[in-house]
């Protein structure tokens, strides 16, 4: 009996061709699934480049030292945020500084900060991608306007910094992309993921309000066009509760936040009332770079960053007056409005006079873009075309040091120029500061300084429990009688930094010496503002009564002077 077999192939090279063709795919499809991570990297190695250069914010500084002092200080407690600035760019830092002894420049060149800011800024970059595919953008339009977003200069910066624009931001693109799903296709989960993306801004940054108050009205009109067939009755009830679901998370968030202020620090809204607050600092500074501006200079500055929004507007505008595209408002409400509030902010001179607060005419020029990418080649044409200008004009802008006072140091470092001299905080001396007293045997809580400028001091120390600052429980009560609860030594700058530095409110002439008990240990001087610092030995007790009045009584200085 003769059995029949199949006879054995051999591999082929057409075999071999398919099984690589199949691992390319497989691999195609991973490195699809996690490009977000690559955006991520790219941020974290410009920060580490900016970093290593010493151009540092002082505002992301100051955040770090809150959540320095928070992981590592005397009295790690939830008050010790703050309370003045929205809690997120603060407690993701919280992990990463008990790294903070071991890899110091996450604490003194604010490293950590900036890898919370990359995280943020590599999902708003992934939030957008899909945000333009979901409203019906072409997958090689997508991919223009969200590299032309991610890779614009005034977003690479503030997605390496530690700042809190890129988080809020971030957050704002995020609720677009699920305020998009209902708009298209109408699911009350996805209106509520929307609105509690919004909610969660406002922990950031307070003009988030402004931005639920957008997607309020924009829902009412969907609404109400929607059930025009409805009893009114009905109709108002549709709306009022597609008006609470909206509203209900930030009210939650925000309350919660106000509730948790008033509970730990006695303020509600302490970004408002506080010495610390932005309309307080505008007022207490007072110079003409963060005076009042007028409606022009503003304008011109916010043509300089974003021109092409304009003549994206005019196509969008001519478009829908001739009836001949379909466009959905909603995205480009909720990101336009909270402009113009920063925009109304800027020229009534309620905030100060930085380039940052117009950040959010980059991603307007992306969302524009996307209404008329969705309407043909023509409109695909002009939104990459305006998002690639506005990545050159911004960086024009950047390097105009009227315009963009703050980002001026970073573009220097772009083209290949110092900027550590130019950055906005300086941390020469105060390091210096903090060298001196680490080499110095004390106790815990037994420096006395504050979260303003003392935060510079307590990033360069690798003792942060030795410091009593503003944020402790008790600081106000210290600060009385310093002797009595331990102090023996006062941090001081000039009096000319304002009434945010508490103890030249306190003792307005320690700094110059007259203050009996108190004997000048060490002085550094530096660049920046405040260049001067002192520190005091505190011998005795002293109180603010006890202050002498005087600007005739000089400290001599101290044998080793910076």
């Amino acid at each position: 009996m003769t059995t029949l077999t199949t006879p054995r192939r051999d591999a082929s090279l057409w075999d071999v061709a398919d099984s690589i063709l199949g691992a390319l795919e497989m691999v195609r499809r991973a490195l699809f699934f996690i490009w977000p991570t690559y955006i991520f990297a790219a941020y974290v190695s410009c920060a580490l480049f900016f970093a290593n250069r010493h151009v540092l914010m002082g505002d992301a500084l100051s955040r770090v030292a809150s959540a320095w002092t928070i992981a590592q200080g005397f009295q790690p407690h939830l008050a010790a945020i703050g309370f003045v600035w929205g809690p997120i760019p603060v407690v993701p830092e919280i992990p990463l500084l008990w790294f903070g002894h071991i890899w110091r420049p996450l604490v003194t060149e604010v490293i950590a900060g900036s890898i919370v800011t990359a995280a943020f800024g590599a999902m708003g970059v992934y939030m957008l991608y899909h945000f333009l595919l979901e409203r019906g953008v072409s997958r090689m339009t997508s991919t223009v306007l969200t590299l032309g977003f991610a890779f614009n200069p005034l977003i690479l910066i503030y997605s390496t910094n530690g700042m809190s624009e890129i988080p809020y931001i971030a957050l704002l693109i995020a609720s677009l992309r699920y305020f998009s799903r209902w708009e298209i296709r109408g699911r009350t989960m996805d209106l509520g993921i929307a609105a509690i993306l919004v909610g969660l801004a406002s922990w950031d940054r307070y003009e988030s309000i402004v931005a639920t108050i957008a997607m309020a009205g924009v829902v009412s009109i969907i609404r109400w066009r929607a059930t025009i067939d409805r009893p009114l009755p009905a109709r108002r009830q549709t709306i009022f509760a597609h008006l609470l679901i909206v509203f209900m998370p930030t009210i939650l968030f925000f309350g919660t936040f106000i509730l948790f202020s008033w509970s730990l620090t006695g303020t509600p809204l302490a970004q408002f009332s506080s010495v610390y607050g932005n309309s307080s600092l505008v007022k207490i500074a007072g110079s003409p770079i963060i005076a009042s501006v007028q409606v022009e200079t503003v304008s011109n500055r916010l043509m300089h960053l974003a021109p092409f929004l304009v003549v994206e507007i005019f196509f969008l505008l001519v478009a829908i007056y001739f009836r001949r595209w379909s466009v959905r408002m909603g995205a480009i409400a909720i990101v336009g409005l909270p402009l113009l509030f920063d925009l109304y902010g800027l020229t009534s001179g309620l905030q100060f006079d930085f380039l940052r607060y117009l950040i959010l005419a980059i991603p307007l020029v992306v969302v524009v873009g996307a209404e008329l990418a969705v309407n043909g080649h023509a409109g695909s044409f002009v939104a990459c075309v305006s998002v690639v200008v506005t990545m050159g004009t911004a960086f024009w802008t950047i390097g105009i040091p009227d315009m963009a006072l703050q980002e001026y140091p970073y573009h220097q470092l772009m083209v290949g120029q110092e900027g550590a001299t130019l950055s906005d905080v300086q941390l020469e001396a105060p390091t210096a500061v903090a060298q001196w007293l680490d080499a110095q045997n004390l106790p815990d809580d037994s420096i006395l300084t504050d979260a303003t400028y003392g935060g510079r001091v307590i990033v360069g120390s690798r003792y942060p429990r030795r410091f009593a600052t503003s944020p402790d429980r008790n600081y106000f009560t210290i600060i009385d009688n310093p002797y009595q609860h331990g102090i023996r030594y006062v941090i001081t700058v000039p009096t000319n930094t304002g009434a945010i530095y508490p103890i030249n409110e306190y003792y307005p002439t320690m700094f110059d010496g007259c203050v009996p008990n108190t004997q000048l240990v060490f002085q550094a001087t530096g660049l920046g503002r405040p260049s001067y610092w002192r520190v005091y030995k505190i011998d005795g007790p002293i109180s603010p009564s006890s202050a002498v009045k005087s600007t005739h009584c000089t400290a001599p200085l101290p044998p080793n002077v910076f």
